[in-house]
């Protein structure tokens, strides 16, 4: 009988394909036209542009002295920025001195271009959003796109640091991509948040994949505590141990891996649909990616396969709303840009590819190479809306301009 509902679950929420394996990571694609140069570049022979070999510049030491040395101060030594101060940091680097020119000897450094309103790009699932733009996943024709999916070999939704790990303030993998909230945000959205930057908005829930926190609200029963432990506590004993933590300020259990869906499926396997409608392409996708992102159809039977193995003691598993997630990273007192939360290692011919957003630049239509920086596709909240791209999926989106997210930056030509 078991199986039989779980089965019927899994048609119900769409999900159908091929088994995403425990613990396994995908193999390491091959990457198609990047060639690393001596000078610390990647030159991209798809596009004719030479790339920035260390994807999370602006965070290392001669990109910090850039920053300095401009007078730059709001940039998070993690890298982290928003969109006004990628602005400046470009212009740093074209105007630092060498022979007349900028970083490198060349003063043409600039955000990767995407395609603006009123040209679209057809490879893009969504034809058409909100900001007037083509948006979503598999947009290829796009600089960050070319490179996510052509240069780099990578599909949707894959990450550029699948096995991300790290320890912090008694959490395993609290990833810096976004987390879902059981927060509507909008129509057709859902209130996401990360706590890498400490900051939340509206997603879609038809085609993006976030992470999932999953709570328990008050102590589980059976297991305990440190006596008189204020703060976050893990679970010393009983069922709970070494499984989840406990937040005496709100009363909130909490799984101790924030990243359990990466090597935890709990039964979720395969793979989601979403039909085809006159503003979108029919798009599958996978029900859970292997660094642990998850579809928003995917989180009840996750939840269901999590309360079916009475993880931690408990079957009273939940999303957490907006409000719980902002309460534990206040409780917690996590900064913008805690280092824990930096990727380091090797993704193809780059180092340093954050699992983040970056920010992008719309086309000039007089010159489609570079950047028409004075461009606003569009206004929300009296914040204007910017071009960003998510690689911890390969989504391409619009963002608030006062976002913090990463940047990487590139030439025309070699």
């Amino acid at each position: 009988m078991r199986k039989l509902i779980l089965l019927l679950a899994i048609v119900l929420v769409g999900l159908l394909g091929v088994r995403i394996a425990k613990g396994i990571l995908s193999p390491a694609p091959t990457v198609e036209g990047l060639i690393v140069q001596a000078n610390g570049t990647v030159y991209d022979t798809n596009q004719n542009v030479t790339w920035l070999a260390d994807a999370n510049f602006a965070a290392s030491p001669e990109g910090q002295a850039i920053l300095k040395a401009a007078g730059i101060t709001s940039v998070a030594p993690i890298g982290l920025m928003d969109y006004p101060t990628a602005l400046r940091f470009v212009q740093a680097m074209n105007t630092i001195p060498c022979q007349g020119k900028g970083y490198l000897c060349h003063n043409t450094w600039q955000l990767p271009v995407t395609i603006t309103d009123p040209v679209h790009d057809p490879t893009c699932t969504v034809h058409r959003g909100f900001d007037g733009n083509s948006f979503g996943p598999n947009c290829q024709e796009s600089a960050f796109g070319i490179l996510f999916y052509r240069g780099l070999k990578l599909n949707y939704p894959s990450s550029v640091a699948p096995g991300f790990q790290n320890s912090v303030v008694g959490f395993r993998n609290l990833h810096p991509a976004l987390y879902w909230s059981a927060t509507q945000g909008g129509q057709t959205g859902q209130q996401t948040y990360s706590f890498l930057t400490g900051q939340s908005g509206s997603n879609t829930t038809q085609f993006n994949l976030f992470h999932v926190l999953a709570m328990h609200r008050g102590l589980l029963s059976g297991s305990s505590v440190q006596s008189g432990a204020r703060g976050l506590s893990k679970y010393a004993g009983g069922p709970a141990a070494g499984l989840a933590v406990y937040d005496a300020a709100s009363g909130i259990s909490w799984l101790l891996d924030a990243n359990l869906a990466a090597i935890q499926p709990f039964g979720v396997s395969g793979s989601v649909t979403i039909p085809r409608k006159p503003i979108h392409d029919e798009i599958t996708m996978a029900a859970v990616a292997v660094g642990g992102a998850m579809h928003f159809q995917a989180i009840g039977l996750w939840l269901k396969g999590l309360a079916d193995s009475n993880y931690a003691g408990t079957n009273d598993w939940v999303l957490p709303e907006l409000a719980d997630l902002e309460s534990l990273n206040a409780h917690v007192g996590l900064a913008r840009g805690n280092p824990a939360f930096a990727a380091s290692g090797s993704t193809g011919p780059f180092r340093n590819f954050q699992p983040f957003f970056y920010w992008a630049c719309p086309k000039n239509t007089a010159a489609p190479s570079q950047c028409d920086y004075g461009r606003v596709l569009n206004v929300r909240d009296n914040i204007a809306m910017r071009w960003s791209f998510n690689f911890d999926t390969g989504f391409q989106g619009t963002s608030q301009e006062t976002k913090n997210y990463y940047v990487t930056l590139y030439y025309p030509g070699r």
